[in-house]
């Protein structure tokens, strides 16, 4: 027995046939292309403009007098909201610069709590920041104690004064990295040195 397959055509004809009921009319949209529609329509627009343009000059005058209106407010509506979202923005000149830090205040309250060592090195902080602020000394950030104690030994400071300061970051220095224990004697000559040194600025 001969089985006879059908032929490309006849399968064409069959799906196309299928394709053509009522109940297939959602899936006929996957038979155009999206871009040719565009491409259409774009050129049907075109084409109504020039003709608009042949049979009616003064209504295509107000029509593109339109969308230039049109372009015109939209351009004003975003140079417009630029300026109130930089008007809002408070400018660098404007804004507060932050309150300094007052070290000393922070050192008693820290010694109030109990925590003497966190104000011995509150108040070498206190010292530190008089000693940039009046130009006695220069420091970076990443110096340390050992710079520190080579720019005190240039400094104009009074000798009795450069050997106290000198002597206050060695103890606490050793209380700092050794001892780690609450020193009051430690906090009552750091608190002598921050007085004098506040003197000698003055």
């Amino acid at each position: 027995m001969t089985v006879l397959l059908p032929d490309d055509e006849s399968i064409r004809a069959a799906v196309n046939e299928v394709l053509a009921r009522e109940e297939y009319a959602r899936f006929r949209f996957m038979e155009s292309d999206w871009i040719d529609s565009i491409a259409r329509w774009i050129g049907s627009y075109l084409s109504w403009t020039r003709e608009l343009s042949d049979r009616s000059p003064v209504l295509f005058g107000l029509f593109i007098a339109g969308l230039v209106l049109i372009a015109l407010l939209l351009f004003g509506h975003v140079v417009w909201s630029l300026r109130v979202a930089l008007r809002g923005r408070p400018s660098s000149a404007e804004a507060p610069s932050p309150k300094p830090r007052d070290f000393a205040a922070e050192a008693t309250q820290l010694a109030g709590r109990g925590d003497t060592l966190e104000a011995c090195r509150t108040l070498q902080l206190a010292c530190l920041e008089l000693l940039v602020r009046s130009g006695i000394v220069s420091l970076a950030r990443h110096d340390g104690n050992a710079a520190l104690r080579r720019r005190l030994r240039d400094s104009p400071l009074p000798a009795a004064l450069r050997e106290e300061l000198i002597g206050g970051i060695d103890q606490l220095e050793r209380s700092w990295f050794r001892d780690r224990a609450p020193s009051p004697d430690l906090y009552t000559i750091w608190r002598q040195i921050h007085a004098s040194l506040r003197e000698a600025v003055a």
